[in-house]
């Protein structure tokens, strides 16, 4: 059937707004495809366009793959880089890997992880929050309602600051799985811990925050509101998952609802992405005529390998490798002295010149 015209040119004109952005700031130019299980967005769903320091970003979020190729043969070339969601949330949408990288021949591929993203965002979101109403949320009780591949990601933060948290799912046996494994895999000193309760149960218990993540099913209830402490507060991770009166009885009791923006997060992942791009772009050893090699990037050297920023073009000297991915200090160092100087005077200075 094709993908319809009014999507073919809702995305031609995104893709012509960020490469306008991106030439007139000179930023690197990025399209992501992900996946969404959110009930409530249509089978593509854009987003605002993201910007930060060195990037203008679109988005699309699909809800199959029937007219991938279609998508990506309009956006290939037109921007510098497509990003793909790997964790593949909807099993509609299980082949979209293999679809995008047999499509692009012109822009270069990267992944992100969305769930993750969000994951991130809600843990300095929650924190910060905590942080500007001093609020000690320490061996206080949450509740997560939803214990899918994010929620169960938010739960396992909750536990990690020390909190007793409960988690819902409409699928008992799923939540289940998910307690055992994080309870399991979190740090043995950790003071939190998560268990398993049933929605009918929820109400039985006081909680400073819940936290709604499902896939925009509202689940957030009056009586849960009721069920907040003096400073408790709801936070909605999955989007309209609180429902209508619930909202209004918030309100009525001056609790705040919060909606969980993930573009600090989205920003922070695309920094770590280009900030290791450098480190990964200079990994080398290159072998000097004097006996020893210049290590960069990562890269592991040998005992007395002089460590630089870029092996291939050095600009600066930053030590000597110990030779078991460490560096040596004091004495131990003060012996290759001689391999520092001779590659600030060779390598470094000479080039400068």
């Amino acid at each position: 059937m094709g993908l319809k015209q009014n999507i073919k040119n809702k995305l031609c004109e995104l893709i012509a707004e960020i490469s306008r952005k991106a030439d007139t700031t000179q930023k690197h130019s990025v399209f992501c495809i992900g996946t969404t299980m959110n009930v409530g967005n249509e089978d593509y769903f854009f987003s605002s366009i993201r910007e930060g320091v060195s990037y203008v970003c679109g988005n699309i979020m699909i809800s199959n793959v029937c007219d991938l190729d279609e998508i990506v043969g309009i956006i290939d070339g037109r921007v510098n880089e497509i990003l793909i969601d790997i964790e593949g949330k909807k099993s509609s949408c299980i082949k979209m890997h293999d679809i995008i990288r047999k499509g692009i021949k012109k822009s270069t591929l990267g992944y992100f992880r969305g769930n993750a993203i969000t994951a991130n965002a809600f843990e300095y979101f929650f924190t910060n929050y905590c942080r500007i109403k001093n609020i000690d949320f320490s061996g206080r009780g949450a509740c997560v309602i939803g214990a899918g591949h994010l929620g169960a990601k938010i739960a396992g933060i909750l536990v990690e600051y020390g909190m007793d948290v409960y988690i819902c799912d409409c699928d008992e046996e799923r939540s289940q799985h998910v307690v055992e494994s994080i309870n399991t895999m979190v740090a043995r000193g950790c003071n939190g811990r998560l268990h398993h309760i049933r929605k009918e149960q929820i109400i039985k218990k006081n909680y400073l925050v819940i936290v709604g993540v499902t896939n925009g099913i509202p689940v957030v209830t009056v009586e849960m509101i009721d069920k907040l402490e003096e400073d408790g507060f709801v936070i909605d991770a999955g989007l309209k998952t609180v429902t209508d009166k619930a909202i209004h009885k918030a309100g009525e009791k001056n609790i705040p609802i919060i909606c969980l923006l993930s573009k600090p997060g989205f920003n922070g992942m695309m920094v770590s992405r280009y900030e290791f791009r450098k480190i990964v772009d200079v990994i080398a050893k290159r072998r000097l005529k004097e006996g020893f090699s210049l290590v960069s990037g990562g890269m592991i050297g040998c005992y007395g390998d002089v460590i630089v920023d870029n092996a291939g073009n050095p600009e600066r000297v930053i030590g000597i490798a110990k030779g078991d991915g460490l560096v040596l200090t004091g004495k131990e160092k003060e012996i290759f002295n001689d391999r520092i100087s001779l590659v600030r005077g060779k390598y470094v200075e000479e080039k400068k010149e």
